[in-house]
């Protein structure tokens, strides 16, 4: 029962095709790094309260997170100028992987990421609308 529990207002639903021209960058406030044993360490910092809030809530100054083989192959490749679907063909090579399960699997974890603040996406502009718009006016 769901009584006393808060829906999250859903986010516009978008095709696959419309995910994977996306471009996905780093949120700023994070730094990277490579553990001793070979995963890579995400650090983001984290906004302060102010305050009496601040010494009621103490909050780490940094989360971190520790990326897999795969996820650290996608952190590195996602530098603000790389389409979703670039970093799937990238995926599809080096990795056993076909490019269904790839893309999928890619759009689900860039989703993840952007759910804890690494990641924001910015959506890549077809240049055909953009003659269009700039014909038409």
């Amino acid at each position: 029962m769901k009584l006393f529990r808060r829906r999250r207002p859903l986010g516009p639903t978008i095709s696959l095709e419309e995910a994977l021209k996306m471009i996905p960058a780093r949120n700023p406030n994070t730094e990277s790094s490579t553990t001793p044993s070979g995963e890579l360490s995400v650090r983001l910092k984290m906004p302060q309260p102010r305050g009496l809030l601040q010494r009621l809530l103490p909050i780490p100054e940094y989360r971190t997170f520790i990326l897999d083989k795969v996820g650290g192959v996608v952190w590195e490749n996602i530098d603000g100028e790389r389409s979703v679907r670039d970093i799937v063909d990238l995926l599809v090579k080096s990795f056993k992987m076909t490019r269904e399960e790839a893309e999928i699997s890619l759009v689900n974890y860039l989703q993840m990421l952007y759910s804890r603040g690494l990641i924001y996406v910015k959506v890549r502009k077809d240049k055909e609308a953009g003659q269009r718009l700039n014909q038409s006016g």
